[in-house]
């Protein structure tokens, strides 16, 4: 068990450093929740994001293959499904949820 310090260091730098990031994490996958809701052909249940983890349904006239591919171009990556699920996380900003409902908005 040579490396069992390894796997006890990553586990208190997430206890002791990484637990606020995670109401950051919350909130911004509120946010990204209901900005998705008000893209047409997003539908999000927004009762059930309560952690970082964001599903949206999309509607059958939402070609979600397109818009994955326009987005890769705009260095912006997502895998294409129904439903997609989006996850926030510590390189996540408020300013990129935005960016994402803002060109997501644009090419629905």
């Amino acid at each position: 068990m040579r490396q069992a310090g390894i796997l006890a260091a990553a586990g208190k730098l997430a206890l002791t450093e990484q637990v606020a990031q995670l109401a950051t994490d919350h909130s911004n996958a509120k946010k990204l929740a209901e900005g998705l809701n008000a893209i047409p052909g997003f539908s999000v249940n927004t009762e059930f994001v309560q952690t970082n983890i964001v599903f949206a349904k999309l509607a059958e006239s939402v070609d979600i293959d397109a818009i994955a591919k326009e987005l890769a171009q705009q260095d912006i990556t997502i895998s294409p499904s129904n439903p997609v699920r989006f996850v926030t996380h510590k390189d996540i900003s408020s300013q990129d949820i935005d960016l994402l409902l803002e060109k997501l908005s644009a090419l629905v």
